[in-house]
């Protein structure tokens, strides 16, 4: 069974977490049509789109990431037929495809269960190929570019990031609570049995 869209943006953040944030489904570039399936900010020096210098400060000319998920062959090849990747590529630095790689213990994979070959992907996208298990795998990475943004872009990522990290901290807190809880009852569970003892 091939892992979902969640699934496979999981393993992506996983792999790239450390250097970019990843905001999912979101329409935060004005310009765009529709939205992304995830938007890869960089928020430290080692991230790849920082490592080819520009010279210029990230804020003035930030380079922005986009990841299009596709689990189903038919997707793929409608997105091809609308030339939706070329027009998505022409709004952000960069963009990669992501789908799921077809994992098999005794054939590597068949023909049919794949979603699109590396030379069916536009020149200048990237590919990242998903392991069943979460394994994300880089199988090209995209010609970048210098992309004009609108000038509240850098506002609207401050905030998205803000809000981002907002939740996480949330999950967290929530999560620690429920271990507080079980903790709790557990040691009022040996205190009562101390008591009848």
């Amino acid at each position: 069974m091939n892992p979902t869209a969640g699934e496979i943006l999981d393993a992506i953040d996983e792999a790239y977490g450390g250097h970019y944030l990843m905001i999912r489904e979101t329409g935060i570039l004005c310009n765009f049509s529709g939205r992304m399936d995830a938007l890869l900010v960089p928020w430290s020096s080692q991230a790849d789109c920082m490592v080819q210098n520009t010279g210029t400060w990230f804020w003035e000319r930030p380079r922005l990431i986009a990841i299009e998920v596709k689990v189903k062959r038919s997707d793929f090849l409608k997105g091809l037929r609308d030339g939706q990747y070329e027009r998505y590529a022409n709004q952000v630095s960069g963009l990669y495809i992501a789908v799921p790689r077809p994992d098999h213990p005794v054939k590597r994979f068949r023909e049919q269960d794949r979603v699109c070959k590396l030379k069916e992907i536009p020149k200048g996208v990237g590919l990242i190929t998903v392991k069943r298990f979460g394994k994300a795998h880089c199988a090209r990475r995209p010609k970048l570019a210098d992309v004009q943004f609108e000038p509240d872009v850098p506002w609207r990522l401050l905030f998205a990031a803000r809000q981002h990290l907002w939740e996480e901290w949330r999950k967290r807190h929530i999560a620690d609570m429920e271990i507080d809880e079980r903790i709790g009852k557990a040691v009022a569970r040996a205190i009562a049995r101390l008591r009848k003892e």
